[in-house]
């Protein structure tokens, strides 16, 4: 994945699309930028030269350990919410008799 920054976005999407590239908005930053999906900052920042195009930023782009087990373990619930358990409170008397009522 590459994000790319051009004052010539338009033209540089146009590009991009006409060789088959996915190309997606990129939001994250303050400036517009398109983010390339599997294609190489080579590749585009080929494409951008051969067509004159002037770049502000060409940045290969890899997902944080934080994006990769969220994906995985995205669908995954930590907490299961359920009833008052009906041991518990038996557990509790026999802990607190068990230490002579101290608890």
């Amino acid at each position: 994945t590459v994000r790319v920054r051009s004052p010539q976005l338009d033209a540089l999407r146009s590009v991009l699309l006409s060789q088959g590239l996915t190309v997606r908005e990129d939001g994250s930053g303050v400036a517009p930028a398109l983010v390339v999906v599997d294609s190489t900052t080579d590749v585009i920042g080929g494409l951008a030269g051969s067509q004159g195009i002037v770049l502000y930023e060409l940045a290969s782009q890899q997902g944080s350990l934080e994006d990769a087990f969220m994906k995985l373990t995205g669908d995954d619930v930590q907490y299961h919410a359920s009833g008052v358990d009906p041991g518990a409170g038996a557990h509790h008397a026999n802990t607190q008799q068990a230490m002579g009522g101290a608890l």
